[in-house]
Formats: C-alpha cells, sequence, structure tokens
C-alpha cells in the first residue's frame, strides 16, 4: 500500500525508569494503560523528574503513520493540539515524512507517561488533554479518498468526539472503497467498550490487530474471521492468516512503539511481497524500535 490516512491520539511520550514497587503506587497492572488528570500529570512530573529518560513524540497511530512514512511511503495523519512547546515537538517528530491535519484546542498538548521496568516492559498513564477535542476537522476527504487504507485505534475513538471522528471517517472509507485497519490497544479500555468494538466491528473492517492479550479479548465477546486478525506476539514474533514468523534476537531496551512499529511497516509492504516477508520485514522493524529508547526508529531517507 502506498498511501495511509490515520488519526488518533497526538502526544508527547515522557519515558520514566521505575521499579515494580512504584507500580504499586501508580496502582496500574503491568502492561497496561489508564488516563490522569491534569492534577494527576502535574504529580507525576514532580514525582518522577530525577527517573525521565526522555520526552518524545508519541501515540500510537502517530508512531505507525510515521513507521509507514519510513518506508518511504505517503501518509497523513489527523489530530489535535494545543498552543504549547509540546505541539512544535510533536509536529518536530514526524521528520517531514507526514502532512499533519490539526484541530486546534484550547486545551494542553497530551502526553503519556511510558514507565518502563528493569525487564523493559512499559506500562502507561495517559493525559489526553487536547486528544479530547478530536474531531471530523482532522479527516479531509479530499485526501482520504486517494489513500489505500485508512488506520485508527482504541486508545482515540473511545471518548464521546473520537467516536463521532471514527463514524466521519468509516463513512467516507466505505464511500471510497478505501481498507480500514483497526488497533485494539488496551485490554482494559476493550472490555470497558465492549458495545462500541462489536459496532465497529460490526462495520466491516478490514483488518484488526494487536497483541495475543487484546486479540484473545476481543474474540471473547465479539466474532471475527480469523482471516481479518494481525497478531504480534512480543518476543515470539507475528502472524497473520496461520502463518507465523519468529522474532530476531533483540537486546530490548523498552518495548515501546515496537507494535505501532510493526503494523505501520506491514501495512507498508501488504501488497507488494509475499505474507511470510511483510510479517518478517515488520518484526524485524519493531524489533529495531526496541533497541532505541524512543517509540520510533531514527529515519532512514
Amino acid at each position: 500500500m502506498n498511501k495511509l490516512y490515520g488519526f488518533g491520539n497526538a502526544l508527547i511520550d515522557i519515558e520514566v525508569s521505575i521499579t515494580d514497587r512504584d507500580l504499586d503506587y501508580l496502582n496500574i497492572p503491568k502492561g497496561n494503560m489508564k488516563h490522569i488528570s491534569a492534577e494527576e500529570r502535574d504529580i507525576y512530573l514532580q514525582k518522577f523528574k530525577n527517573n525521565i529518560i526522555s520526552y518524545q513524540p508519541g501515540g500510537s497511530i502517530a508512531n505507525s503513520i510515521y513507521a509507514f512514512s519510513d518506508n518511504q511511503k505517503d501518509s497523513f495523519f489527523g489530530c489535535s493540539l494545543g498552543q504549547d512547546k509540546f505541539r512544535d515537538q510533536f509536529l518536530e517528530g514526524f521528520d517531514n515524512l507526514t502532512s499533519v491535519v490539526i484541530n486546534e484546542s484550547d486545551q494542553d498538548t497530551g502526553v503519556c507517561f511510558i514507565f518502563v521496568t528493569s525487564d523493559g516492559e512499559r506500562t502507561m498513564a495517559s493525559y489526553l488533554g487536547a486528544n479530547e477535542d478530536l474531531s471530523e476537522k482532522v479527516i479531509s476527504e479530499d485526501i482520504l479518498r486517494d489513500c489505500d487504507a485508512a488506520i485508527f485505534d482504541s486508545f482515540s475513538v473511545f471518548t464521546s468526539s473520537g467516536f463521532k471522528t471514527l463514524k466521519f471517517c468509516l463513512d467516507l472509507a466505505r464511500k471510497h472503497d478505501v481498507d480500514i485497519f483497526f488497533g485494539l490497544s488496551d485490554s482494559e479500555l476493550i472490555k470497558m467498550n465492549k458495545e462500541k468494538v462489536n459496532w465497529i466491528i460490526s462495520k466491516g473492517i478490514d483488518y484488526v490487530f494487536g497483541n495475543k492479550i487484546e486479540i484473545q479479548t476481543l474474540c471473547s465477546f465479539c466474532q471475527i474471521d480469523n482471516n481479518k486478525i494481525i497478531q504480534t506476539n512480543g518476543k515470539s514474533g507475528a502472524s497473520f492468516n496461520d502463518i507465523e514468523v519468529k522474532a530476531p534476537p533483540t537486546v530490548v531496551e523498552n518495548t515501546n512503539g515496537a507494535g505501532d512499529a510493526f503494523i505501520g511497516t506491514f501495512i507498508a509492504n501488504l501488497n507488494k511481497k509475499d505474507i511470510t516477508q511483510t510479517l518478517t520485514d515488520s518484526v524485524n522493524y519493531a524489533a529495531r524500535v526496541c533497541e532505541t529508547n524512543g517509540p520510533r526508529q531514527k529515519k532512514r531517507h
């Protein structure tokens, strides 16, 4: 596929090195995510100020769009941003690889704390901020009609504004025969929004992607064809259409953004290679992301 349109949360990832004991304080199950208020954001910034590893542009779909673009393809990303220092940092993070359609918000640009434990696992706390103002404005029909696929995930579509944006995007995608990729981000979030997930799947989604736990959670309450499921299996690799590939040996710095990078690369190579090669290239790209401190590989061109 050569052109991809995505929309989703625009975030600055604040990576923080913590211990398992710190996770007890955060009250977030390891490997999961919770939403936090502006007050909690400020508390975390103060409490963990000496443990911050980096500030990196992030957001799951934004990371996938970046990986797609890094495979020398054209991409477009719709998002909502505030008028603050993080706005410029987020936009600079695309390295001019992607065209961005922006909804202007009076709220602060969103941030996501990526709490990284010694095993490389990441646990997240997200302040949505400006992302709560995501709207149909971030979807350009003139651009979408010329794209091969559209991508979004459960992180961004379960707010009221995000769900409206989803419906608008689905209608346009179906009108212009654009393939749709839906990401299952966070199993607890999926459980909390079963009705919406069932509705989304019922609209003829072409592909669903997520890790093994997220896919199992979906299949526990929703029927979906196996040939629509793209599954990441962590250190074990990934699978699609009963084809599995192993991940290469990797020295993991942290896993933040690996799944995002995988799916971006997978979409970029879906129609030009056989599935085994597409899976292999995508897993290898994701592995390189695991070897970095941020959620994205440094651009290659």
